[in-house]
């Protein structure tokens, strides 16, 4: 498996959504009734956000949507979703163009919120636990 990460153009998102909206399901229902698949469809092409997939040729292994925040004192990248197959075999090069684009934008953290098992999966790459929340270092 030759697993590659690209971003995702907002020009291409209508073509690639058949093959990510059961991942993008999959990850909302943790958190049933914020967000619809539609809703994160058109945040994606309507907002400053980001589509990022895994891929191996033609098969989509998994997603991960983000958006940069600015708060008073530092800017973050926010990983709003993150859903797939085969998770751990994709994790470390996505991590890596993730932590790059952050960099480039100027943000200190990668930062998400999700369910506990996440400890598990990016405790080795800095994960820091704040109740459900979490911050991974960028550099």
């Amino acid at each position: 498996m030759s697993i590659q990460i690209s971003l995702v153009p907002v020009e291409h998102i209508e073509s690639v959504w058949h093959s990510v909206e059961r991942y993008i399901a999959d990850a909302l229902s943790y958190y049933p009734g914020r967000y619809t698949v539609e809703d994160i469809k058109v945040g994606l092409l309507t907002e400053p956000r980001q589509l990022w997939l895994a891929f191996d040729g033609a098969v989509i292994y998994g997603v991960v949507g983000t958006h940069v925040v600015t708060y008073p004192r530092m800017r973050t990248l926010f990983m709003h979703f993150i859903g797939g197959d085969e998770g751990l075999t994709w994790k470390a090069p996505m991590l890596v163009v993730l932590q790059r684009f952050a960099r480039d934008n100027d943000c200190k953290l990668l930062e998400a919120q999700g369910r506990t098992g996440w400890k598990k999966i990016f405790e080795s790459d800095g994960l820091k636990t704040r109740s459900i929340c979490f911050d991974i270092p960028v550099e």
